[in-house]
């Protein structure tokens, strides 16, 4: 969890790949929906063009059906960016239990909001496969991995930008405490300065140090996962990528 350009959407990324466990985007899975020909979709374009938080039902639904449909043999699965306000942190708990899964192993990437601005305005995303880079630390024009155009995001704009921090700090601090302070799961701070290599080595360390209990992470869910991830310390990052 964290606020917009605080890197989960690139740890989540690395977390997978590092131990095979399916990752859900909340934020790919809204822009995929957002591109659909229907009143919906439409609705999504608006909200998210314009820096606003999607509304509660509809997130969870998207999210929700997902865990349901997805497959998942390692018995895990990491949540990008979910859940965002205290309703669906809750409802999610519901659903959870109901499906005889453990509560989370919550990962804060904490970032100033000076730093999470810079980060924004510099990003840009491959209009392929998705991948995400900055212009602060890479003068590319095409992705390294497709070739794809690297493009700016309609909601990375500074204007949106703000708005959508405002939204962060209104919305998604309080779901913090509720993981800090309850008994729904376990939480831990993670410095989102560091590099991205950095940050995915301290949040490997944590998994593997919680191997002992059976948890979910999100960035969502680790159960069997730890004995699958590599104590191999990552050096390196794709350049150009953001952390």
């Amino acid at each position: 969890m964290g606020a917009p350009g605080c890197g989960k959407g690139t740890q989540s990324s690395l977390l997978a790949s590092a131990t095979g466990i399916d990752s859900i985007s909340t934020g790919e899975i809204l822009r995929q929906a957002a591109q659909e020909s229907t009143a919906d979709g439409l609705r999504l374009r608006q909200i998210m063009a314009s820096g606003g938080l999607v509304d509660d039902a509809t997130v969870c639904d998207a999210v929700i059906s997902r865990i349901r449909n997805m497959q998942c043999g390692s018995g895990s699965l990491i949540l990008d960016g979910f859940p965002r306000t205290l309703a669906q942190a809750k409802k999610l708990s519901r659903v959870l239990e109901a499906l005889g899964i453990d509560p989370p192993l919550v990962l804060h990437l904490d970032v100033p909001t000076d730093i999470l601005v810079q980060r924004l305005t510099r990003r840009r995303q491959c209009a392929l496969c998705g991948a995400i880079y900055n212009l602060a630390s890479a003068s590319l024009a095409r992705c390294e991995a497709d070739g794809g155009p690297l493009i700016e995001r309609a909601d990375d704009n500074e204007e949106v930008i703000l708005k959508r921090l405002a939204a962060y700090e209104m919305e998604t601090l309080p779901v913090l405490d509720y993981y800090r302070r309850g008994r729904e799961g376990s939480y831990r701070r993670v410095d989102g300065c560091l590099t991205a290599a950095e940050i995915a080595n301290d949040v490997r360390d944590i998994v593997l140090l919680d191997r002992a209990a059976p948890v979910a992470t999100w960035a969502g869910r680790i159960r069997s996962a730890p004995s699958q991830l590599s104590t191999s310390r990552i050096r390196s990052v794709p350049s150009g990528v953001t952390s």
